[in-house]
């Protein structure tokens, strides 16, 4: 229990009154933000004495936001935030209750965002999309009636890849001195790129009989490269930010028929920020592979555009949501919880809750991939 309550990053402390999981959870998401109804579940612990509960608010909020700090320093000079939702839960009691815990459900709106925090050290600017969830707990205790906390909550967006697609890029490269085709190429490319795991890219180069003998690849290089976007203004970005998240090199196959056939593979670091298209902050990811070639002076290259995102296969799916619908029927046993007022207010003003979808299309429209 101590190393649970550690693990939960409170934004308002009360010694009263803390979160805990749910039992076999380190987490209070259930569902997958999107494709099924999702809810926040987990235990309200109470230190009262005895003392009656009357009530219980749920507060939960998500921002995305942006700021930059002076050099140096740690106050924050300039910052921009947008609210992508809100949401009030109220547990009203027929009569005061005396209680140790309290098991709640909360349901979240669809479609939201992954939570992340991404930093430019360049422009010294950080990006995130943070969510609370605060809870206001009123007692019958006259010189203290109510006492709130408010812990951070951490949010995935999951997707679950019932089938692989491709991205089938393909095209003939020219010899940049002059205008002689050296070779056809043909690369797919996985459309969706899951965090924490190792992707596999069927590659197959097809050599003109006149060029085989001239030109030989000698490396083939992939990498996954982020692009991060920051906005403190619309339409008017900070330099773009783009860095190398993973790399791998691979020697070139045997080559049979003029026709190189071969499997490259690429590990996806498990801390990466999912791709975002926001108000303040882009997310993007581009897939590169280059070959060091032989007989020419340049060196090929060839840039896709990704979408990285958390990824359960379809294996864990009927499990997921077997343990899912387990913990909302205990939740729901408890007859205390149907006794809830629920009030919404989500902003859904352009640019603030884009799906994987509009990223998808996003990303489609603005890089096709270079060639070099």
């Amino acid at each position: 229990m101590g190393d649970e309550k550690d693990d939960i990053q409170y934004r308002k402390k009360n010694n009263n009154v803390t979160f805990s999981y749910s039992c076999l959870s380190k987490t209070f998401q259930r569902g997958e933000l999107g494709m099924s109804d999702s809810y926040l579940a987990g235990d309200l612990n109470f230190n009262y004495n005895n003392c009656p509960i009357s009530s219980i608010e749920l507060y939960f909020k998500g921002v995305e936001r942006i700021e930059l700090r002076e050099r140096g320093r740690t106050k924050t000079d300039i910052y921009n935030d947008r609210t992508l939702t809100e949401k009030y839960l109220n547990i009203k009691f027929e009569k005061p209750v005396r209680m140790n815990s309290h098991s709640f459900i909360f349901p979240l709106p669809s479609n939201l965002s992954s939570s992340f925090n991404v930093y430019d050290k360049k422009n010294n600017v950080g990006g995130q999309i943070d969510y609370t969830l605060s809870a206001t707990v009123h007692t019958t205790n006259r010189l203290a009636r109510r006492d709130i906390v408010e812990i951070i909550c951490p949010l995935k967006q999951i997707l679950f890849n019932n089938h692989m697609t491709y991205i089938d890029v393909k095209d003939t490269y020219y010899d940049p001195q002059g205008l002689d085709p050296l070779f056809r190429y043909s690369f797919l490319i996985p459309e969706y790129l899951g965090v924490g795991e190792k992707i596999y890219i069927p590659i197959k180069i097809e050599f003109n009989t006149t060029t085989h003998n001239t030109i030989e690849i000698i490396l083939i290089k992939i990498s996954l490269k982020l692009e991060t976007q920051m906005f403190f203004e619309k339409d008017n970005p900070l330099e773009d930010v783009k860095e190398r998240c993973c790399f791998n090199k691979e020697k070139p196959t045997k080559i049979v028929d003029n026709e190189l056939s071969q499997k490259l593979s690429l590990l996806i670091p498990h801390n990466l920020p999912t791709t975002h298209i926001g108000m303040f902050v882009n997310i993007r990811y581009k897939l590169c592979i280059s070959l060091e070639l032989t007989g020419t002076n340049n060196e090929f290259k060839r840039e896709q555009s990704v979408i990285v995102a958390n990824i359960k296969q379809p294996n864990d799916f009927s499990k997921y949501h077997s343990y899912q619908n387990q913990n909302y029927s205990e939740i729901d046993n408890n007859e205390i919880v149907n006794n809830f007022e629920e009030s919404t207010k989500t902003n859904n003003e352009q640019g603030l809750n884009r799906s994987y979808s509009n990223s998808k299309a996003s990303q489609n429209s603005s890089n096709k991939g270079n060639q070099s």
